[in-house]
């Protein structure tokens, strides 16, 4: 059989922690050599969002995602 994904066996009500997030950036050596404007860790939750928030500008998502906020009024379809 085929590879199991990192936190394949972990309880999917936990979500999508940062322990979980930086390892599967260090299993597959992603790690930042140097300060970036957008970290590793960061670029993973803004491809997250992007798939949950599919109807919201890349903008509107990174906004979002940064400032913590929860996103305000309708969709833009």
């Amino acid at each position: 059989m085929g590879r199991r994904a990192a936190g394949a066996d972990r309880d999917p009500d936990e979500g999508v922690t940062v322990e979980l997030v930086d390892a599967a950036i260090a299993k597959h050596d992603r790690a930042e050599q140097r300060r970036r404007l957008l970290p590793a860790r960061l670029v993973v939750y803004f491809v997250l969002a992007l798939c949950l928030f599919a109807r919201e500008s890349y903008e509107e998502v990174l906004r979002v995602l940064t400032s913590g906020a929860p996103a305000a009024g309708p969709s833009r379809g």
